[in-house]
C-alpha cells in the first residue's frame, strides 16, 4: 500500500513538472480548432495515464517529448482518456454523422501490420481534416453508402449529379495522392 503511494506521488511529481511543457506542446499542436481546450484535456488525460504505466511497469526510459509526442498524436486520431476510438472516420461522434456512421473499424484489416494500422489511424483523419468542406461532405455521402452505394443515390443525397460524383471521386484521390507523396 504504501508503496503504491509512493509510486503515486512520483507520477503526481513527475506530471507536475511536465504540464508547462505538455501546455505548451498541446496549444501549439491543436491551434486554431474549435475544440483546442477538448483535445488539451485529452492529451494531459493520455499522458497521465501513459506515466502511471510506465512508473507501474518500472520503465524510466522515457522522455517527457516521447510522451508528449505520442499522446498528440493519439489526440489527432480522435483518442480521448475517457473514450476509445469510437469516433467516425473525419473525428466527429456517430450522432453526428448522420444516417449511419462511418468508423476507423470497417477500414481496418487485423491482419495488417501494426505498422500499416497505426499510420492509417493517423493519416486518414488528418487527411480529411485537410479536405476542402465540399469534398469531406461527398468522401462521407461515398462511404456512408458502402461499398454497395450507387452514385445515383450518393448524388441524390448531395444535391449533384451522378457526374459530379464521378469528378469529385477523382478529386478526392488526386488529393489523397497529393497527401500522402
Amino acid at each position: 500500500m504504501r508503496e503504491n503511494r509512493k509510486r503515486l506521488e512520483r507520477a503526481e511529481r513527475m506530471f507536475l513538472k511536465m504540464l508547462p511543457k505538455i501546455d505548451k506542446i498541446g496549444r501549439r499542436c491543436f491551434h486554431g480548432r474549435h475544440d483546442a481546450d477538448d483535445r488539451l484535456q485529452d492529451l494531459r488525460g493520455l499522458i497521465w495515464q501513459a506515466l502511471l504505466r510506465c512508473i507501474e511497469s518500472g520503465n524510466d526510459r522515457f522522455t517527457e517529448s516521447t510522451l508528449i509526442y505520442y499522446a498528440c498524436r493519439q489526440v489527432r486520431s480522435g483518442r480521448g482518456l475517457c473514450r476509445a476510438s469510437t469516433a467516425s472516420i473525419d473525428g466527429r461522434r456517430a450522432h453526428d454523422v448522420g444516417r449511419r456512421a462511418v468508423t476507423m473499424a470497417e477500414f481496418i484489416d487485423p491482419r495488417e501490420d501494426p505498422a500499416d494500422i497505426a499510420a492509417f489511424r493517423i493519416d486518414v483523419p488528418e487527411w480529411i481534416a485537410a479536405l476542402p468542406a465540399s469534398l469531406r461532405r461527398t468522401l462521407l455521402a461515398i462511404l456512408q453508402a458502402g461499398p454497395d452505394g450507387r452514385g445515383k443515390d450518393i448524388a441524390e443525397d448531395l444535391g449533384v449529379s451522378q457526374a459530379r460524383v464521378s469528378q469529385r471521386r477523382r478529386e478526392l484521390v488526386a488529393h489523397w495522392e497529393r497527401f500522402t507523396s
